[in-house]
């Protein structure tokens, strides 16, 4: 009877959630009962004075589905529509989880669902609270933070080789200048000495070896030559 008296100007069917309470006298018997109509457009304003900032932000949309996946609030696409959803399953187990899905447009959400609760001694509704975010936007930090580890991964992988020719340079080059010298050596020319590095490292001691024993056989075929001499 209330439906008749209120105004409709979206034009939709009009939906009210009612409320009875029985009326008792102090005797405890009833004499009647308060009803009350909660208009559903309230809910409506409700959701959208909450969530709007948050779906115009993240694009995050929220929907009241039925015990049996009926969207009873939701986007005017979806209203009144039957979701045949796993989440809408594992909600009806129990299971306040969530999980990605392509829905019936075709895209692929994530979605997140939790069950309603009653007060005290009134069992509920049995309501879903339905949540679901396209994909592209609720991965897009974890993109974002994988191109970022891939980007720091290639400059200290790039930085590390740059750090391991300098130190390969550094170690290298003596050992190309002692290189050196032995070749002057094998071609005939006493003059060149081994360079000695200084330090404690293992090519310092190279250096010093080598030219301790190059010396010791310049020494050693300076007497022999001596010798020959001595006894031509």
């Amino acid at each position: 009877l209330l439906e008749k008296l209120l105004p409709n100007p979206t034009g939709e069917p009009k939906r009210f959630l009612d409320v009875v309470s029985p009326v008792l006298d102090l005797q405890g018997n009833t004499i009647g009962a308060l009803g009350a109509h909660l208009y559903w457009q309230w809910t409506k304003e409700v959701r959208d004075s909450i969530l709007q900032p948050l779906q115009d932000r993240s694009q995050v949309e929220m929907m009241i589905v039925s015990s049996n996946g009926e969207v009873l609030l939701g986007p005017v696409d979806l209203q009144l529509q039957q979701l045949n959803l796993k989440i809408i399953q594992a909600a009806k187990e129990g299971k306040n989880t969530h999980l990605v899905e392509t829905w019936r447009d075709g895209k692929t959400y994530l979605s997140g669902v939790a069950s309603s609760q009653g007060y005290r001694n009134y069992p509920g509704l049995e309501w879903l609270i339905l949540v679901r975010q396209r994909t592209d936007v609720a991965f897009a930090p974890v993109r974002q933070l994988h191109q970022q580890i891939l980007f720091w991964n290639l400059a200290l992988g790039l930085l590390c080789a740059v750090v391991g020719w300098i130190i390969a340079g550094q170690v290298a080059q003596p050992l190309l200048s002692i290189a050196d010298s032995a070749d002057l050596l094998r071609e005939g020319n006493t003059n060149v000495k081994i360079p000695v590095f200084q330090g404690k490292d293992e090519i310092a001691r190279l250096s010093k070896s080598l030219r301790r024993l190059v010396s010791t056989l310049i020494y050693q075929e300076q007497q022999l030559s001596a010798s020959n001499e001595q006894l031509e």
